[in-house]
């Protein structure tokens, strides 16, 4: 890792904001947290993208949270990056089992911040069930998950399934 640049900035409310950023694993990733509140960002921009000759930027936000989760629970950022394709069984397992290591360790916590940032319409159909089934046993520990399949069964609707069918038992 290296850190590239740190700089403090006055913010509107008075306090002041920190920024950095840093290089690691072909990743610059660039914060910035305001002193006095909870809110603080991580942006992170893949290095290749800005080497390729294609005008798309590959920028991601999250939130201080999502961005401590992807450092304690090492294969949560390779699924977000790959949620969108993941379709066979051979795909899933790894992290079906990663899932439920968590919920056998009771990490519910971070079950929850792994759940709760989810954005369904980037999620694969076998995904959007097969994710809600696998959790299911522990849903009252998770305060996401709820919330998750209400917007699963809207996502299985838009995409021409009876979400409620499909999540039927559950």
């Amino acid at each position: 890792m290296i850190l590239e640049r740190q700089e403090e900035f006055p913010t509107q409310t008075g306090s002041s904001q920190l920024f950095f950023q840093e290089i690691d694993n072909g990743c610059m990733r660039n914060y910035a947290y305001e002193e006095m509140s909870s809110t603080s960002e991580l942006f992170e921009i893949k290095l290749e993208s800005l080497l390729s000759t294609t005008s798309k930027l590959a920028i991601e936000t999250y939130t201080t949270e999502l961005a401590k989760l992807f450092t304690e629970v090492h294969w949560a950022r390779e699924f977000f990056t790959d949620a969108s394709s993941l379709t066979t069984l051979k795909q899933l397992v790894p992290y079906y089992k990663e899932i439920q290591t968590l919920l056998i360790n009771e990490k519910y916590d971070e079950c929850d911040t792994f759940l709760g940032h989810l954005r369904t319409e980037l999620l694969t159909d076998v995904l959007l069930v097969g994710l809600l089934r696998l959790t299911y046993s522990k849903r009252d520990k998770i305060p996401s998950w709820q919330t998750l399949k209400e917007k699963a069964i809207e996502e299985l609707d838009i995409r021409k399934y009876d979400g409620s069918v499909l999540l039927s038992g559950i």
